[in-house]
């Protein structure tokens, strides 16, 4: 599981290479357009790297490159293309049941918040592309805010063996033979006490 997460880690700082704009007063015009946000509603943006696991289907994260922005209505994560913002997924104090991290709140590593029908995995970062400690205390202060439990380590661990069975296919190396095969993996769940 260890893996998995690092994996994460490394493929979204690894693609965060492309900066996207959002500092410049043309730039908080156009999210505030794109993403339908009243003027000066926005409380803070970074760069956020995100992704969301559906329960009961495989833990795999595959990361969005894009910007998290903090406002008095929710946490919107956004995607950046061809010049315009486009809404991915909107979170709310009232969807989420509790979030988790590895080993500490304010720790640099990603952390997650769970709602009822997914798990969303949120990675914020500064300028440069490192962890952003201001900004992942200020998403987990507003998502967590209706007194939530942030749940820490092994509390908080949200996948485990799935009783299904995915089947993997492709080429032996160096011949013309295919293969097929059924492996087990690892599904999401909600460890929230609901």
């Amino acid at each position: 599981m260890l893996s998995l997460r690092l994996l994460c880690l490394l493929t979204c700082v690894a693609l965060t290479a492309c900066s996207i704009p959002y500092k410049t007063p043309d730039a908080q015009a156009r999210i505030e357009h794109d993403l339908n946000i009243a003027h000066g509603d926005i409380v803070s943006m970074a760069e956020t790297n995100f992704c969301a696991f559906n329960y009961g289907q495989e833990a795999f994260c595959r990361a969005e490159i894009g910007l998290g922005v903090l406002t008095h209505k929710g946490l919107i994560l956004a995607t950046y293309s061809f010049g315009q913002y486009k809404a991915w997924l909107t979170l709310r104090p009232d969807d989420v049941l509790c979030g988790r991290t590895d080993t500490a709140r304010d720790a640099p590593e990603s952390f997650v918040m769970f709602t009822r029908n997914y798990a969303a995995m949120i990675i914020p970062l500064d300028d440069k592309g490192q962890y952003n400690g201001p900004m992942h205390g200020q998403i987990s202060d507003y998502l967590l805010s209706k007194g939530q439990p942030l749940l820490i380590g092994n509390a908080g661990a949200f996948t485990r063996p799935s009783e299904r069975n995915k089947v993997i296919a492709g080429m032996i190396p160096g011949t013309n033979l295919p293969y097929a095969t059924e492996v087990g993996f690892r599904e999401a769940y909600n460890p929230c006490q609901q």
